[in-house]
């Protein structure tokens, strides 16, 4: 039986955040469609949701390939006699058909993933304890930008509390677009590299 390619889900996952990535630049120098630093807010705000997504996507793309490697911890999780090898259909069943996977921060990730896989092919403890955290933030945002509640917003101002000593509420698009110290880079960059090592620290810890 075939084996689901962990360098597949991680390769798409990385194309497209090159793809935002060169997009936001191309969208931060604009000086013509795009040119007051409003509507360049408006755009990263945007790029929020889609970056969070295209997490998501791989996230569950991620845990189908390992659990197609290997089901020996699910099955002792569920205590059921699974085959060690399940066809990949079976296991995209489990992960997404069914919504048995779910999570709401990277440590529930871990958590999840620690109880579902077998370490050999969890790729998913190797993420950063520092690109975790930047990742956590990011959905903080995304979640508020999605909803617009009071809840959210409580939510994002801890963010910029505790991460950045930040005592007023600002928009995302504001909070996103300003620069990072002498580095000049702007908040979302540092966002995107979160994202891209915790990519990169995975891709190494596959088989």
């Amino acid at each position: 039986m075939k084996k689901s390619s962990t360098d597949k889900s991680l390769d798409n996952f990385e194309w497209w955040m090159a793809e935002y990535f060169r997009f936001l630049n191309k969208v931060m120098g604009a000086k013509v469609v795009v040119k007051t630093a409003d509507e360049k807010r408006e755009l990263i705000e945007a790029f929020v949701l889609r970056i969070a997504a295209i997490w998501e996507v791989l996230v569950e793309s991620l845990m189908i390939d390992c659990l197609n490697r290997d089901s020996t911890a699910l099955a002792k999780h569920l205590n059921l006699p699974l085959e060690k090898h399940l066809k990949r259909a079976v296991c995209e069943a489990i992960v997404s058909g069914l919504n048995y996977f779910d999570f709401k921060n990277c440590g529930t990730l871990k958590k999840e993933a620690k109880r579902l896989l077998v370490p050999r092919h969890n790729p998913f403890q190797a993420i950063p304890k520092d690109a975790a955290r930047k990742i956590d933030e990011l959905f903080v945002i995304r979640n508020y930008l999605a909803h617009y509640s009071s809840m959210a917003r409580r939510a994002v101002m801890r963010v910029y509390q505790d991460s950045y000593g930040m005592q007023k509420f600002r928009e995302p698009g504001h909070f996103l677009y300003a620069a990072r110290g002498k580095a000049g880079q702007i908040r979302l960059g540092d966002y995107f590299d979160a994202f891209l090592e915790a990519s990169a620290e995975m891709r190494k810890a596959c088989p």
